[in-house]
């Protein structure tokens, strides 16, 4: 004989009683004051704004147009719109070419561009002299690079394994 665990699987759910009507009544009427309360309190926050800046002599109310500016916050300023203009240079156009040229032999290691100028400097590892030379070509015949030049390389040692480091500089394209 099995022991039986007194679950019941097939009988209907019981129906909500009296106290649980009751239950959702409260509940609903709480909430319903408390948005009532609530749209009551921003109403008088809103007013009480109005009546402070109301309260405000006219001088207090206008910004001063003679504000003397600090010389270091209008310098931060100069760089932050520097800043901003370098972002939103086409940097896709030099980024995309460098993706589509990229090889198995060469890694890329560091970039330096100035989009004012519209010229960068590559630094990047090839595993030999040929593997290099090749990515240098490559870049010089691409239509949106120009003046691409090799202007140092040098034998390295990166983990162990020998590779040639070069660093080379050219100007892209912008619209």
């Amino acid at each position: 004989m099995r022991p039986t665990t007194g679950l019941d699987f097939l009988r209907s759910p019981a129906r909500a009683g009296a106290r649980s009507w009751l239950l959702l009544a409260l509940g609903v009427a709480a909430a319903a004051a408390f948005a009532w309360d609530h749209a009551r309190a921003r109403a008088e926050h809103a007013a009480a704004e109005i009546r402070l800046a109301q309260q405000r002599p006219p001088a207090a109310r206008a910004t001063p147009r003679t504000q003397r500016v600090d010389p270091a916050e209008q310098g931060r300023h100069r760089a932050e719109l520097e800043a901003q203009r370098q972002l939103n240079l086409p940097w896709g156009i030099l980024i995309n070419r460098l993706q589509t040229e990229r090889s198995a032999d060469v890694a890329l290691l560091a970039l330096e561009a100035d989009g004012r100028r519209g010229d960068f400097q590559l630094t990047a590892d090839a595993r030999d002299h040929q593997a290099m030379l090749a990515y240098v070509r490559r870049l010089r015949a691409a239509p949106d690079l120009r003046d691409v030049a090799l202007i140092r390389h040098a034998s390295a040692q990166s983990d162990g394994v020998a590779v040639v480091n070069f660093t080379l500089r050219g100007q892209w394209s912008q619209p």
